[in-house]
């Protein structure tokens, strides 16, 4: 490494480049609030406000500098971290889907435990429910035939989102039984 180099490696450095922004903004703000000021003990009206607008306008170029300065950075992490949150969302469609979906049968209020329901190829008496899954005790598929088959079906609540809830209630009062 030369002498020659040695300045362009200097401003290739990021924090040295945000140190010298740093210095020398307040050297100038500095040397403007002494202008301003002119060796008055009291200061005047316009005098404060022109401090004050030095003061300002210093910490805003500086801010607008540091971000200048370290903008590929931030929006390597800013990317980072969009990123991350997608793989988030990704990961947890199913779970979000499914506690939407129970936030749905919450707030409709459709059906309740003991009722009978159809949604999408299942049938079946509600038996239980809870943020992510419902479970159904199964009915016959055979078309009029309401007889318990004696298996529960565990349905996710997502479903409640993209299928229709079918709640035969009349048929519930009625048993059919087989001589």
């Amino acid at each position: 490494m030369t002498l020659h180099e040695l300045p362009i490696i200097l401003l290739n450095n990021k924090s040295l480049q945000s140190c010298l922004l740093i210095v020398l903004l307040l050297l100038v703000r500095i040397i403007f609030i002494h202008f301003i000021k002119r060796n008055s003990s009291i200061l005047s009206e316009r005098q404060r406000q022109w401090t004050t607008r030095v003061k300002n306008l210093t910490w805003s170029i500086i801010f607008i500098g540091l971000f200048s300065i370290w903008w590929s950075e931030f929006s390597n992490f800013a990317f980072s971290i969009a990123a991350v949150a997608l793989a988030l969302v990704i990961a947890t469609k199913e779970l979000i889907l499914c506690f939407s979906g129970a936030l749905m049968r919450a707030g409709s209020g459709t059906f309740s435990i003991n009722d009978w329901i159809e949604v999408g190829p299942h049938r079946g008496e509600v038996i239980d429910y809870n943020i992510f899954s419902t479970t159904l005790q199964e009915l016959d598929k055979i078309p009029n035939n309401y007889t318990y088959t004696g298996k529960t079906i565990t349905v996710p609540n997502s479903l409640f989102l993209s299928e229709p809830v079918k709640k035969p209630e009349f048929l519930q009062t009625l048993r059919v039984s087989q001589f």
